[in-house]
């Protein structure tokens, strides 16, 4: 059990800093078309000589306190910091890798994530959960539509599951008869597509849960980030923020789809989901979003 919470927290190690390196790129895109700069970190107390709390920072903003330090929530690497004089960049740095981590050199410390798909899977994949780590251990699916195909078998298995479920719709709420998914395992969530009897593609996609101690000191972080009275959208961006810095993403997109339906008009919020969620298309309003979980 010990070697597969330690080879977990390595692919977690290695996931992260591949989303950051995307994000980064996703980052200099924007700025180069938009002339415009990407946060990176939010300033939470006051004592800064310019910058307000609440106000959110770029890579190349100073920080120049008036005496001391500012508190500052970092999104690269999800944390909170006391940040003295100097460049918000060369300050909120990204995690790094672990010793344990997955690369090139160390490819029995990997876990195989790629699943096992068919010859012509790409018409059929996984959309929800996002990415490979989850927090939910009863998540809801969804995939692509097959035309052809009249009906769908979703089946997961992993340690203490292992079930399959038939269904003509392409979204799958978690049985509620089922036993949740446990954190510090992987699990393998296969969609195949049939036609009347026959199957006749089908995709797999491996997923995994952290250790609760990741959960912990996530869950640190967002209470002493309460005590800084964040309005509602800002205390969502930024929880979503220190999500998807540990590497969920998929708990992420949630906080961000859950204050669109309590009703944010907020384009910033809109714009971080689209962030979170490109690959899956945009979402634009409250409409939008409805008509994606369809």
């Amino acid at each position: 059990m010990r070697n597969l919470i330690i080879l977990i927290e390595a692919t977690i190690a290695s996931l992260v800093i591949l989303s950051q390196m995307a994000l980064a790129q996703t980052r200099i895109k924007l700025v180069t078309t938009e002339e415009s700069c990407i946060p990176i970190a939010r300033i939470l107390s006051s004592g800064d000589r310019k910058f307000p709390p609440r106000s959110q920072l770029c890579e190349n903003d100073v920080i120049n306190p008036i005496s001391g330090e500012v508190n500052v929530l970092c999104y690269l690497n999800g944390r909170i910091l006391s940040l003295v004089k100097g460049s918000v960049g060369k300050q909120c740095l990204p995690l790094s890798s672990s010793i344990h981590s997955c690369n090139t050199d160390t490819r029995s410390s990997c876990l195989n994530l790629r699943g096992v798909e068919s010859v012509n899977s790409y018409s059929l994949r996984l959309i929800t959960p996002y990415g490979i780590l989850i927090s939910d251990s009863r998540p809801t699916l969804s995939w692509t539509t097959v035309n052809e195909a009249t009906s769908y078998t979703v089946q997961v298995q992993g340690n203490g599951v292992s079930w399959s479920v038939d269904t003509k719709n392409s979204r799958l709420e978690y049985p509620p008869n089922q036993p949740p998914l446990q954190l510090a395992n992987v699990y393998k969530i296969s969609i195949i597509a049939n036609q009347g009897e026959d199957p006749i593609i089908a995709t797999s996609t491996m997923v995994m849960l952290p250790p609760a101690s990741k959960l912990v000191q996530i869950a640190v972080t967002l209470k002493e980030l309460q005590k800084y009275n964040l309005n509602g959208d800002d205390f969502a961006i930024d929880t979503a923020e220190i999500y998807r810095s540990q590497g969920l993403l998929d708990t992420g997109v949630k906080i961000l789809q859950g204050r669109i339906k309590a009703g944010s008009q907020n384009p910033i919020v809109f714009q971080i989901l689209n962030d979170f969620s490109h690959n899956e298309g945009k979402i634009n309003s409250p409409q939008s979003l409805s008509e994606s979980e369809k």
